[in-house]
């Protein structure tokens, strides 16, 4: 166990330039990365970026994000999420609570049943001009969220 820890420190000191790491003593990889998160946070990332599109989607360790290419989500800060396809439209709604490591969102696009789910936010990241936003639920479903925005 001190082996792999060193071991990721190792790589961890050797690729931060590229990214953020974090260091892991129980390897859980999925709770430390939101730890100053707040709601207000994640609200203010995903109103004020808008064309969100789906980078990873899994449900029960299935990948299903290409099924949503050009799709594109927009969030309001009353809970209503827009999603259009081609010529297509839906309507759903998201909402978010708690703190931290701990921020469930939960996702209702009755259309789109592949996103409807209480999330675990795991990580907002910024970086080369673009925001991801990651959730999980367990470690068999995953849900990215990316936009050519850097606002919020």
């Amino acid at each position: 166990m001190i082996k792999n820890r060193i071991y990721r420190t190792i790589l961890c000191t050797t690729v931060f330039a590229f990214s953020s790491c974090t260091t892991d003593d129980d390897n859980n990889y999925n709770h430390d990365d939101c730890n100053d998160c707040t709601t207000n946070q994640l609200t203010d990332v995903l109103t004020a970026c808008s064309d969100w599109f789906v980078d990873d989607l899994e449900r029960n360790d299935n990948d299903l994000e290409n099924q949503y290419i050009g799709y594109r989500f927009n969030f309001t800060v009353n809970g209503d999420i827009s999603v259009t396809a081609d010529n297509n439209s839906y309507s759903g709604t998201w909402e978010s609570n708690g703190s931290g490591n701990n921020i469930t969102v939960t996702i209702s696009i009755p259309d789109l049943p592949d996103f409807n789910a209480a999330w675990i936010l795991h990580e907002i990241e910024r970086k080369n001009g673009e925001t991801e936003v990651d959730f999980h639920i367990g470690k068999d479903n995953d849900l990215e969220f990316e936009s050519n925005c850097t606002a919020g």
